[in-house]
């Protein structure tokens, strides 16, 4: 039986990430970052399938990219890169030395590309919100999105950052555990997605193997 034509799209979609998740991967293989492209793919599919127009839409996202950071995260990650180049200025390590490593990365790819910079993807503001009982009394959000927000190499290569700040836990390998890692730390219990879902995805998604399996395979 031939299955709907928009299954197939989204099939594709995930396979044409996988070369980028790979180029990731092989990228930040020299700054001692372990391999974790499948792992990026699938959150991408979970956040935004992949990145499929059925449901992404960057013009109208209010989360960076097709892995839907949000303007918290965001600004935990520019605030380390700020603090690194501010303090530790000659460092080779840490993520002012890896921001400067992506961005000279990013910018080799030419035109178009010049500007790029991993830590200006977007503007983050504060607003305040109606206090109610101890929660919080404002929030981060994106007042502005640059050309390069909507990048998947850029949102990848930023997600990898977010992933390395988490020093106590490896890269989850099997969908069984990359699903539990990304409902605990990724959506977190104030997310309306859950593990079933992220593994229902991949079920649906990323059947054949040509799109599975190809990212831990460093290339230099």
């Amino acid at each position: 039986m031939t299955q709907p034509k928009w299954i197939t799209d989204i099939q594709l979609q995930a396979s044409n990430l996988a070369p980028i998740a790979s180029e990731v991967d092989s990228l930040m293989s020299n700054r001692g970052y372990a391999p974790a492209g499948e792992f990026l793919t699938n959150i991408a599919g979970q956040e935004s399938l992949y990145g499929h127009p059925s449901v992404y839409n960057p013009k109208k996202m209010s989360s960076l990219g097709i892995t839907q950071i949000d303007a918290g995260t965001y600004q935990d990650i520019i605030g380390e890169i700020s603090r690194m180049q501010r303090d530790y200025p000659k460092a080779e390590k840490g993520y002012g030395a890896d921001a400067e490593f992506i961005n000279k990365y990013m910018r080799s790819k030419g035109k178009g590309y010049e500007d790029f910079d991993i830590g200006n993807l977007a503007t983050v503001g504060w607003r305040p919100l109606p206090v109610a009982g101890e929660g919080p009394k404002g929030e981060y959000f994106y007042s502005e999105m640059s050309k390069h927000a909507s990048n998947p190499m850029a949102n990848l290569l930023l997600t990898r950052m977010l992933l390395s700040m988490d020093k106590k836990t490896p890269i989850p390998q099997t969908d069984e555990e990359q699903a539990k890692y990304w409902k605990k730390k990724y959506n977190t219990y104030l997310g309306k997605g859950t593990p079933e879902e992220f593994l229902e995805k991949i079920k649906t998604y990323r059947p054949v193997e040509s799109t599975k399996n190809n990212h831990n395979k460093v290339k230099f």
